[in-house]
């Protein structure tokens, strides 16, 4: 599946205004090992979807993502993964517009630049057609963030809980 999305950097003021439009949001934790693969788990309604893909960039905006569901791996295979955890806020589904605070339990993963990169928004294509995405969320919010260019791997680091506590950690947000 070939995807279009593109992500911006949030100011905290910014974060708090857009937040209160949520729809939902859930818990995500993303642990990538050196091939850039990424075994994933959403905690929604304390309910836990695991998957793994792997994205492949075709160009700034576009990338081949093959993903699919898997069982809940042994948590002490990923205890050498880097990690990133976070909060996503879903704004709108189509195109799908969500909000990712990045988390940091315990003080547990040191992230490069977290202070500026703590609020991410992205805008992802889905049955809708989007010409500009820096267009379509100037218009839908009134002001346009930041361009982030940078996947969550570049910002995932090793963590110094373990996989099982980070996921317990995860569960209590």
């Amino acid at each position: 599946m070939i995807e279009k999305e593109k992500k911006y950097i949030l100011n905290e003021k910014n974060f708090k205004r857009l937040i209160k439009n949520a729809i939902k949001y859930s818990v995500i934790i993303q642990w990538y090992n050196e091939k850039n693969e990424r075994i994933r788990v959403e905690i929604l309604n304390n309910e836990e979807l695991w998957t793994k893909n792997i994205k492949i960039p075709l160009n700034e905006l576009k990338r081949i993502e093959k993903e699919y569901k898997i069982s809940k791996p042994n948590m002490d295979s990923l205890k050498d993964f880097k990690v990133v955890i976070k909060k996503r806020y879903y704004l709108f589904f189509d195109p799908e517009i969500i909000i990712d605070e990045i988390l940091n339990p315990k003080n547990s993963i040191k992230y490069k630049n977290y202070e500026k990169i703590r609020y991410l928004l992205e805008i992802e294509e889905k049955s809708k057609r989007i010409d500009s995405f820096d267009n379509y969320i100037k218009n839908k919010f009134d002001f346009l963030p930041k361009a982030a260019n940078f996947s969550n791997y570049f910002l995932s680091e090793k963590c110094n809980i373990s996989p099982e506590e980070l996921l317990v950690e995860g569960k209590n947000v």
